[in-house]
Order: C-alpha cells, then sequence, then structure tokens
C-alpha cells in the first residue's frame, strides 16, 4: 500500500457494511496492510465476509482526483491481470508460506507449535481438496514460485490426500500420511535446496546426510513431540523400496507399512515432475512410464495402479498439444483416464486466446496429439486468472495482488 493512500481517511469496516452479492467500490486492506480484496470484487458469501472482518478489513477515502487516476491505475492493471482471482494458486502460495514458517521452527528448541503447525496445514490440505482435488493438484503441478524445500513436500502432500481418499480411508487416517509426507525430508533440510540447485555429483558429506535423513527426520518429530506411530515410521520408511534395495535400513515387503509406500512412489513421481535449474521438468506421461517400468521391483504395483487411477494418464496441470494444433491445459479428470476436461489457451496456430475455452474430450471430438513441458511455454500461463473455480478462505490471506 503505497504512503499517499495511508494518508488518507481510514475506515474500518463492520459487517453491517458488506453483504453477499456486495460489488466493492474500493481496494479492502488488512490492519497491517496487505491488500485482501480489490476494487470491484464481489463479496461470495457469509464466511468470506466474517474472514474478511476478522483481518481488521479497511478501505481509504480519497478525492475526486485521486479516485480518478486510481481507476484509470486499476484498468490498467485489469489489462494485465483477470477479474477473477487465481484462487487455487493462492491457496498454493499461502500453503507454502505457512509450511516455510513450520520449517524456520525446527532449530528453535523451545518451540512446541511445530507438529500443531504441520496438522494444521495438513487439514487445509484435506479442505482444499475435498472442495477441487483437481484444482489442487494443477495449481501445484504449475506453481514455481517457491523454493523447493517447500513446493517438494507440498506437491507429496497434495497427492498423498488425494491418492489415499480414493480407498476409502478417513479424514483422520489421512491426516498422518499428509503430515508424514509434508515432514519427511526435514532431516535434510539443510542441504535440500543445495543438492536440488546443482548438477554436479553429490559430495560424500551430503550422500551421507541422505542417507541418514529418514533417521534423523524421525528423530526431529520426536523431539518436536510427534508420537503418531504411522506418521513417524512413514518418515522412516519412506525410501525403503519392496525388494530391500532402498535406505537407510532395507526393510523389504510387507515389513513396510503403506502410507510409507505410497509416499515412496509419489516422492519419485514429483521429483521428476519438478523442474530443476539443470533440466527441464520430465512430463508426467514420461514420469509414470518410468514408475510402470518399476512397478512390482522397487515399488508397490497396486499403489502405483491406484496413483495413476487418481492422476491420470494426463494429470490435472498438465500442457498438452491437440492435434488440432491448439495448446491447452488438463483441467478435469473424468471416468475415462485418457479423456481428460482442457482448458484451450492457443489457437491452432499456437497464439494466445482471448478467451480460453473449455473443452470435453469425451465429447467434443478433441484428441491429445502430445505432453508439452510447462517451463518452456511458461509466457502462455502468465495472467489466465482462474482456471479452477475455488472458493477457500486461505485466499483471502495471501499477500498477491490481482
Amino acid at each position: 500500500m503505497s504512503e499517499a493512500i495511508k494518508n488518507h481517511d481510514e475506515k474500518i469496516l463492520t459487517a453491517d457494511d458488506l453483504e453477499v452479492g456486495f460489488v466493492l467500490p474500493w481496494d479492502l486492506y488488512s490492519a497491517n496492510g496487505s491488500m485482501l480484496l480489490s476494487k470491484n470484487r464481489e463479496i461470495k458469501s457469509q464466511q468470506q465476509i466474517e474472514q474478511l472482518i476478522s483481518y481488521g478489513a479497511r478501505f481509504y477515502e480519497q478525492s475526486t482526483l485521486e479516485i480518478t487516476a486510481s481507476d484509470n491505475e486499476h484498468a490498467e492493471l485489469s489489462k494485465k491481470h483477470p477479474a477473477e482471482p487465481p484462487v487455487s494458486f493462492l491457496i498454493i502460495q499461502q500453503l507454502a508460506k505457512q509450511l516455510e514458517i513450520a520449517f524456520s521452527l525446527l532449530t528453535d528448541e523451545k518451540d512446541r507449535t511445530f507438529a500443531n503447525k504441520i496438522l494444521r496445514i495438513a487439514l487445509d490440505i484435506q479442505t482444499a481438496c475435498m472442495e477441487n482435488a483437481n484444482a489442487m493438484i494443477g495449481s501445484i503441478q504449475l506453481t514455481s514460485e517457491a523454493t523447493h524445500s517447500v513446493l517438494h513436500p507440498l506437491h507429496n502432500a497434495i497427492l498423498c490426500e488425494v491418492s489415499y481418499s480414493r480407498i476409502g480411508k478417513g479424514p483422520l487416517e489421512r491426516l498422518q500420511v499428509v503430515a508424514a509426507a509434508l515432514t519427511s525430508d526435514i532431516g535434510m533440510l539443510a542441504i535440500k535446496e543445495q543438492v536440488h540447485q546443482q548438477a554436479e555429483p553429490l559430495t560424500p558429506e551430503q550422500k551421507e546426510i541422505i542417507n541418514n535423513h529418514p533417521n534423523k527426520s524421525r528423530e526431529m518429530l520426536e523431539k518436536k513431540g510427534v508420537t503418531e506411530t504411522c506418521w513417524l515410521d512413514a518418515v522412516q520408511q519412506h525410501h525403503e523400496r519392496v525388494d530391500g534395495s532402498g535406505y537407510p535400513s532395507a526393510i523389504s515387503g510387507e515389513n513396510l507399512i503403506t502410507e510409507a509406500k505410497l509416499i515412496a512412489i509419489i516422492d519419485n513421481y514429483t521429483a521428476l515432475v519438478r523442474p530443476r535449474p539443470y533440466r527441464d521438468r520430465i512430463t508426467h506421461k514420461d514420469a509414470l512410464r518410468q514408475m510402470l517400468q518399476q512397478r512390482g521391483n522397487s515399488i508397490d504395483s497396486e499403489l502405483v495402479r491406484l496413483f495413476i487411477n487418481s492422476i491420470g494418464i494426463y494429470s490435472p496441470g498438465s500442457m498438452v498439444k491437440m492435434q488440432s494444433g491448439e495448446i491447452g491445459i488438463v483441467t478435469t479428470l473424468t471416468s475415462k483416464i485418457d479423456q481428460p476436461d482442457v482448458l484451450l489457451i492457443t489457437d491452432t496456430d499456437e497464439k494466445p486466446l482471448n478467451q480460453p475455452s473449455h473443452v470435453k474430450l469425451t465429447n467434443e471430438g478433441y484428441v491429445i496429439s502430445a505432453m508439452l513441458c510447462s517451463q518452456k511455454y511458461k509466457a502462455l500461463l502468465e495472467n489466465l486468472g482462474t482456471i479452477w473455480p475455488m472458493r477457500h478462505p486461505l485466499a483471502l490471506q495471501s499477500e498477491y495482488v490481482y
């Protein structure tokens, strides 16, 4: 918020000032100056009103001349940012911030809140996935605006929640595996970003840290007060393999808990599809092909099948090219695993569409001809606005201005 705006009269809103359907005639700010909602946004729900009030929502009165200038500025901004906010991406952004804050407490010996913070993040992931699992999978697939040490475990946790829910596990059972996915690498957090960035072979010191990090992660969790056996065992076993080729203890077969075997599959997948500075990300389909080659050997065959059914041959968030030449983003899985719904974002000459178009491959005659690396088409993703419609209170906490 600019100093010029701060110098104007401040109006703090009450519940009487807002109602569902009300279109904001001003930008709303929180008590600490972060933008909550931009001008011309519509109030969607009573829950949103309560959330705004809890953040001390306020606006600043301006003169007529300044309002005109502000409106012109907003019009220019609107050309760059669509009116509808990309809520699903705001949720990912806020989850990443929360996880970063939680990780910062690991070295604080006096802290007693770490485990609760992780469980709260896990609950927020569950809530968002229950509202729109396609949105959460797709948004984390396309997000790269945070550190790998935060986005990688967040990606794992979202996929664990979606996959485990498909086999009928209840929220409390899923909560432990989501928490384990979020914390499985805390024992190597000090070098995780460095290792992710380097193309050179690991040093002996790095190898030692990596080989021991499952045990170290469990030890750190126990020191932070985690007592749930499933959470702890899943973290300690997530690099073990069903054929005994894993580490740190070469546990195999039925001695491995299901949660650890699932995290192992998903961790392998996300390591492939997330970009690295020295190479492009591997496409979703190529990652699945590699995993299918390993099933029955190092990874569990039945859980691989479950995972692929959960995420689809064309995962939400995958960028695809149609036989017609158009480029699109997979948005929604359907009952036909190879025929998802797609948002077309270019014409047949790969020129961006002014108005992206949703198509259903199951009944509209479109056929996917190839999967594309989204890194190479980042310009097409800018300013798309809402790809997946969602309403979630986490989005209100974001400082993203749209």
